[in-house]
């Protein structure tokens, strides 16, 4: 067993998270003042927890405690101070998309000290990212899988972390994250000139180019871009193998094992916050990870990966067997990280601070349940990892039925050969083309419950909200309508029954937000939002689902978000 130091009860955890380094003072006791940083890999390290100040003017003040997400996105000037220097005139705005909040609460910062006077720096960097950590109340995990993406040979952000005062206002414990810029690059690449583009919107290889938000570079042509999704969208050209390609295979199949390793679903497997650079000298593209926050609790499937490049390594032998091997290699390289004695080193520096946070969002408890869980994760997930991506014998997938289809990445049934994913679906309540679901193609209609005067159909394929709507159409249906509270809460408990997950219905907001219709464009004459719902900073969260927990909730996502789904008749 790995790492066996953790492979304990939960009691055995706690010790481990609160007083492993017994050197490591009590959290009531605050710990001696630490030097300051003199450069940028002093202040992303654990060796300083700085102290930063910002001072806003009232119309700055005014401004941030708005609800409006241009305004709080918008760039302001303000002072920064670190010690005993002053930086006057640097650019500060909020930032975040679910977790964007106002100065009233504890927002995360950018801050920018070239914005308004141009060439400045600070200790080399352009500017700062200052993360609330807002969905991780462990306070560990973005920075330890920023920690794995690195020592996997990976271009990604340092972390280090940081207090923040605003006014001479507490605003407590913040991860310090290396902001994507020219100086990253320039750390980072041997030609930082190219350009770097943010995946924000559903976007991937061979999706809109135009959906990319150009971050850096001087050349805003896309033509970069453009020539790439031209070779992706090429079935005569191998983006993967070509010996031309200006993909970096190896970089990218290892960026899909890291984020795999992670459990990362909300970054380039969602075609969400990730970014892309190309790097002119070399003519090749690498992926960069972004908004780790919601890492390390998921064991996610390494053959699962839903993105251009995932999908397109499961249909070739080739690319799965360097998949493999690559990912065998990332797992030993993981398990010598020892990703525990980081969580000490991290809590030997964070803990007085992090209790002691006056707007963190989590409880002291919570913290402590969430670094407990975190720990767990860490001593168990290698062995997890490299157990379900062996499964390579001899070099060779074995293939037990013949049907051309092994079991390690595509044939559901080994022993079946009518069994493939190449197979149509029968409608014969098995899984004939081993996409995850039964008889998930139109012709095999979903099952159908009367729910007070309306029928109801509950489709188990994963589809994303736009595929699922057409899905219905197909059948003669429409994405579910729900005419009361009562049927919703009904609806639900069908569906609930058959799977505890997010369901899609047919409320959106697409065509103007905030203005929530079904599919025929009837009004709605009830809502079941959940606490915290409708989304509306996020503008382009414009579908809703069932929440999926015990309540017949609703939530917003986004339209290509999958989940199963009801459809309903049309009356």
């Amino acid at each position: 067993m790995r790492w066996s130091r953790f492979a304990t009860a939960a009691v055995p955890l706690f010790t481990a998270v609160s007083s492993a380094c017994h050197d490591r003072p009590p959290p009531d006791e605050a710990p001696p003042a630490l030097a300051a940083a003199t450069s940028s890999a002093e202040l992303f390290s654990l060796g300083v927890l700085p102290r930063f100040d910002l001072y806003l003017d009232e119309a700055a003040i005014a401004a941030l405690h708005t609800e409006d997400e241009s305004i709080l996105k918008t760039w302001r000037p303000g002072t920064f101070r670190y010690q005993d220097l002053v930086w006057e005139n640097v650019g500060v705005r909020l930032k975040g998309n679910l977790t964007l909040t106002t100065l009233a609460d504890k927002p995360s910062f950018k801050i920018k000290f070239n914005r308004y006077v141009k060439g400045r720096r600070f200790l080399g960097l352009e500017g700062l990212t200052l993360n609330n950590m807002y969905s991780d109340p462990s306070m560990l995990r973005e920075h330890l899988s920023y920690k794995v993406f690195r020592d996997l040979g990976l271009p990604a952000s340092r972390t280090g972390f940081a207090e923040l005062y605003v006014n001479d206002e507490p605003y407590g414990l913040y991860l310090n994250l290396e902001t994507l810029d020219d100086e990253f690059l320039t750390f980072h690449f041997d030609d930082p000139t190219g350009n770097l583009y943010e995946g924000e919107h559903g976007d991937d290889l061979d999706g809109d180019i135009w959906s990319y938000e150009h971050d850096e570079g001087d050349d805003t042509s896309r033509d970069d871009l453009a020539a790439l999704h031209e070779l992706a969208t090429d079935e005569s050209f191998d983006l993967l193998y070509d010996p031309v390609t200006p993909l970096d295979t190896p970089r990218a199949l290892d960026f899909v094992l890291a984020e795999s390793f992670v459990g990362q679903f909300d970054g380039y497997s969602a075609a969400h916050n990730y970014f892309l650079y190309h790097e002119p000298a070399r003519d090749k593209w690498t992926l960069l990870p972004w908004s780790l926050d919601q890492t390390l609790i998921r064991d996610t499937d390494p053959f699962g990966h839903d993105s251009y490049i995932g999908r397109t390594c499961r249909r070739r032998t080739d690319c799965l067997v360097d998949y493999v091997q690559r990912g065998l290699i990332a797992s030993d390289l993981i398990a010598e990280m020892r990703l525990e004695d980081e969580i000490d080193r991290v809590l030997n520096l964070i803990e007085y601070a992090a209790r002691h946070d006056p707007r963190k969002r989590h409880s002291n408890d919570a913290m402590a349940s969430a670094q407990i869980k975190t720990v767990s994760w860490v001593a168990e997930r290698p062995e997890r990892f490299s157990g379900a991506i062996d499964c390579i014998v001899n070099g060779t997938e074995p293939d037990l039925d013949g049907d051309g289809f092994g079991s390690c990445f595509a044939d559901c049934d080994d022993h079946n050969a009518n069994i493939h994913p190449q197979a149509e679906e029968v409608c014969d309540g098995l899984d004939n083309d081993c996409s995850g679901f039964a008889d998930d193609t139109p012709e095999c209609p979903c099952p159908r419950e009367e729910v007070l005067g309306r029928g109801f159909h509950f489709c188990l394929h994963e589809f994303t909200w736009t595929k699922a709507r057409a899905f219905c159409q197909q059948q003669g249906l429409e994405l579910a309508r729900l005419d009361s509270r009562a049927q919703s809460d009904a609806v639900w408990a069908i569906a609930r029954d058959l799977r505890t997950s997010s369901w899609a219905i047919g409320l959106n907001d697409r065509l103007q937000e905030n203005d929530y219709r079904w599919i025929d464009q009837s009004v709605p004459s009830f809502f079941a939002w959940a606490d915290g719902e409708p989304a509306h900073l996020l503008d382009w969260f414009d579908c809703v689902f069932y929440s999926g927990g015990s309540h017949a909730t609703w939530r917003e996502r986004n339209c290509g978000a999958s989940a199963p789904f009801v459809c309903s008749d049309t009356r």
